[in-house]
């Protein structure tokens, strides 16, 4: 039989004011720790946080809190040495981390790339995802994020290549995003991004087509749906027709 050796130790302790966040962790959210607390009033399974030696939380805010919140004691292990970098690593690897707690977490450490995009979402009112298709940083599949194309924000290397003409997009985004109670959806921004970058598409023509026969357009889960009713209404009763979806 092979000797069992011990390895990190678990610490307990009822003094909250011993542990501090890290600002560039994630955003805390109230309903996460709500489910924790109600969890362990049942029964306190929750793993240990963790913290470096300065008790800083690396990883474990929210189960911190609800013990906090709980007036239960903190059950802790020390990873010496841990900081920034252990906090997107144990968060990525444990999928505990919306793209937005990725984003934030850089925006709090002050990379270039990320303060843009934050004050380009300011300044036209954007969500993270439509800013994100707006600048083709990360793309989506049907429903689903394309994981791959998701990785440098994650890692802190987000590139944005396409800026200028994110900048055209949120522009004129912003004159007919009222119209229609869907334009927040992924499949809208990213149709509408496609037709207006089109160089054979002439925006005044488009916007006005939007805004007389934009009650013909649904809600729908596809971008090629959009493209197909963007094509529809930009097409209507004129003689000069542009194809905007090659299946039609």
């Amino acid at each position: 039989m092979k000797e069992i050796q011990k390895c990190d130790e678990i610490y307990i302790s009822e003094d909250y004011d011993m542990f501090s966040l890290i600002e560039a962790n994630r955003v805390i959210r109230q309903s996460h720790v709500a489910k924790l607390m109600q969890s362990m009033k049942n029964k306190n399974l929750l793993n240990p946080i963790i913290v470096n030696e300065n008790h800083q939380i690396i990883d474990g805010q929210h189960r911190y809190t609800a013990w906090k919140n709980l007036g239960m004691p903190i059950k802790y292990i020390i990873g010496e040495g841990y900081g920034f970098s252990e906090v997107t690593t144990l968060n990525e690897n444990q999928r505990n981390w919306s793209l937005f707690d990725f984003f934030n977490h850089y925006v709090q450490l002050e990379y270039k790339e990320y303060i843009k995009l934050k004050k380009y979402m300011d300044t036209y009112d954007l969500p993270l995802t439509i800013a994100l298709i707006f600048n083709g940083s990360v793309s989506w599949k049907g429903r689903h994020r394309d994981n791959e194309s998701s990785t440098p924000l994650k890692q802190g290397n987000m590139q944005l290549t396409k800026y200028d003409d994110a900048l055209i997009v949120a522009e004129k985004y912003s004159e007919i995003r009222d119209l229609f109670e869907f334009s927040s959806s992924r499949g809208f921004a990213s149709a509408f991004k496609i037709v207006v970058l089109r160089k054979d598409v002439e925006y005044k023509r488009f916007k006005e087509s939007l805004e007389k026969y934009g009650h013909r357009i649904n809600r729908n889960a596809k971008v090629t749906d959009y493209l197909k009713d963007f094509q529809k209404i930009y097409n209507y009763n004129r003689k000069n027709k542009v194809r905007l979806y090659d299946d039609l």
